[in-house]
């Protein structure tokens, strides 16, 4: 029973110090980033192996690279109808270390996979970052025999990644606030507007009973006064009617 308890709470302890404990190593999301990069090969643009050009995407720390892409083939330009209408795939691996930055590519058919892969290789020295390699230029080759071609990789632009990912919904976000801005906008015109005609009416009102005050004013003197002559004639005939007939 003892030895149960022991290892019970040995276990507790154990568990507490492994969560408790810090990593021997930090990563943090903005040390990747999105990359918008273009490739170039040259040709000989005397048959089907023209030089070409693609921009494509890929996903970089700061030791490694992950990219790729795709096009729809034409069998003109690849030399043979068989490729009409099928999909080509490139997918490139870079890593980086002290002495230099290597990226490695396969590239293969969809519908034609009978044919292999071909391969890439681009290769710049240097103790620099995956960002300077690329901003700079990354050259290698591509294919191999006739199909060999000179190749070159270079940064367009990057990003963090997390923000990247989080464009579309910092877009809906605007634009949901944009709603709502819109909509309280509306709402205080329409506020403006009701105020607008409540202070006109007040006005009126004001007008209205400020002319009735006026009229019940002149009345109301008309009335007295007619009441003060009444009397004042009703006094003087009696006084005429007392004289008369009692002074004799």
């Amino acid at each position: 029973m003892i030895y149960k308890k022991l290892t019970i709470i040995f276990s507790i302890f154990f568990l507490i110090f492994i969560f408790s404990s810090k990593p021997s190593f930090s990563y943090s999301y903005s040390n990747t980033l999105l990359l918008e990069l273009n490739i170039e090969c040259s040709g000989k643009n005397v048959d089907w192996s023209k030089s070409w050009n693609n921009n494509f995407f890929a996903i970089s720390t700061p030791y490694t690279l992950q990219g790729s892409r795709y096009w729809i083939a034409k069998g003109a330009d690849e030399g043979n109808k068989k490729y009409d209408g099928d999909i080509g795939q490139n997918i490139f691996i870079g890593t980086k270390t002290k002495k230099n930055f290597i990226i490695k590519g396969d590239g293969t058919w969809l519908k034609n996979k009978n044919d292999g892969v071909f391969k890439f290789k681009f290769v710049s020295k240097g103790n620099k970052s995956i960002i300077e390699h690329l901003t700079e230029g990354v050259e290698g080759t591509g294919g191999k025999g006739k199909h060999k071609r000179e190749c070159i990789i270079k940064l367009i632009n990057y990003i963090e990644a997390y923000k990247g990912a989080r464009v579309e919904s910092l877009k809906k976000d605007i634009l949901e606030r944009n709603k709502k801005i819109e909509l309280l906008s509306n709402q205080i015109d329409i506020y403006k507007k009701e105020n607008d005609e409540r202070i006109k009416a007040n006005d009126l009102s004001n007008e209205i009973i400020s002319s009735w005050d006026e009229s019940v004013d002149n009345e109301t003197n008309n009335t007295l006064k007619n009441a003060v002559d009444i009397c004042k004639k009703e006094k003087k005939y009696s006084l005429v009617w007392y004289y008369n007939n009692c002074e004799g």
